[in-house]
């Protein structure tokens, strides 16, 4: 038997949904509780990091895999339950911070999640997936470019 070279500490961990009710303690006493955190940590859905995330979940939505947990260590944003990679890419007319108008664009090229076996990024390439989707966020008034 060959001994894996990766402590069991170090070694991935399942993803398991959680409820929110979750608590953080201190010398087991209840500080704060997991949906404090969100609340806290996610609130800001137009910001750059929410969005896409938001975005991500719309359409894991619309495809039924909602259900699970988002892996942020993926090469692609969501698989469809036949197995299809799709790549979404978010942008918005309004950002929580101030701007001039701009026209919005997306690409197709950038760093995604950790290669096999080595774990390591991989370089900035061009996003081989099956499907793309794109979404923006236009509220109404905001005159588009």
């Amino acid at each position: 038997m060959v001994d894996d070279p990766i402590p069991t500490e170090l070694r991935a961990k399942a993803l398991v949904r959680k409820t929110g009710e979750e608590e953080f303690t201190e010398n087991g006493v209840a500080i704060a509780r997991l949906s404090e955190y969100w609340q806290w940590s996610a609130s800001d859905l137009l910001g750059n990091t929410e969005r896409g995330r938001l975005a991500e979940y719309i359409v894991a939505t619309a495809v039924g895999v909602a259900g699970g947990v988002r892996s942020g260590w993926e090469p692609y944003d969501v698989e469809t339950l036949l197995g299809t990679r799709v790549e979404v890419k978010a942008s918005a007319y309004v950002q929580t911070w101030g701007q001039k108008p701009c026209r919005r664009s997306f690409s197709a090229y950038g760093q995604r999640g950790p290669g096999t076996p080595s774990k390591t990024c991989l370089p900035s390439n061009p996003v081989v997936r099956p499907m793309f989707t794109f979404s923006l966020y236009s509220p109404s008034g905001i005159r588009r470019s």
